[in-house]
């Protein structure tokens, strides 16, 4: 079952109880600090019940979401009868490569199975010089000072910014 499965009814509940959480505080931010203009196609990943998306195409993305959870890409399909929702596992997109300029992973990302691989597959499906924009709930700073997910956020990070010395 995929990870948030279990939980989606409850997530949909929540999300949708406007000034509940933290994104109708933070979202303005986001979009304008860290998302670029729209241009040729975005993808969201992680989309849940759609808000994100619905905020993207709002502001003229035309955008592709996807979700592990059938149940959450349903309501978010049922709530945008014009958007693109699909099921599809973040760490083996379902696209070509290069076929989005933008790629958004607002809250997603810590909640995925294997990070890395998703991180791959997004700079996968981004053109050359497309835009990864990602949102996570704690800073960075707050990971500790283990080798936990800071350090393998950076690691992550460095591994798509930074080709490998013997790549291409």
């Amino acid at each position: 079952m995929p990870s948030w499965e279990w939980q989606a009814e409850r997530w949909l509940r929540w999300a949708r109880t406007p000034g509940h959480d933290a994104y109708w505080h933070y979202r303005e931010a986001f979009f304008a600090s860290i998302v670029p203009e729209p241009g040729r196609r975005t993808l969201e990943v992680g989309c849940g019940e759609g808000r994100v998306a619905r905020d993207l195409a709002h502001r003229g993305h035309r955008v592709v979401a996807v979700d592990a959870s059938p149940t959450l890409v349903g309501h978010a399909a049922d709530a945008d009868r014009d958007g693109d929702y699909l099921g599809a596992d973040a760490a083996a997109l379902p696209f070509r490569d290069g076929s989005f300029d933008a790629v958004v992973a607002y809250n997603s990302l810590m909640d995925v199975d294997d990070m890395p691989a998703t991180v791959a597959e997004a700079a996968r499906v981004l053109e050359p010089g497309g835009r990864l924009c990602v949102c996570v709930t704690h800073p960075m700073a707050d990971a500790g000072r283990s080798a936990g997910p800071h350090e393998l956020w950076c690691h992550i990070l460095a591994e798509v910014v930074t080709p490998a010395p013997d790549g291409p």
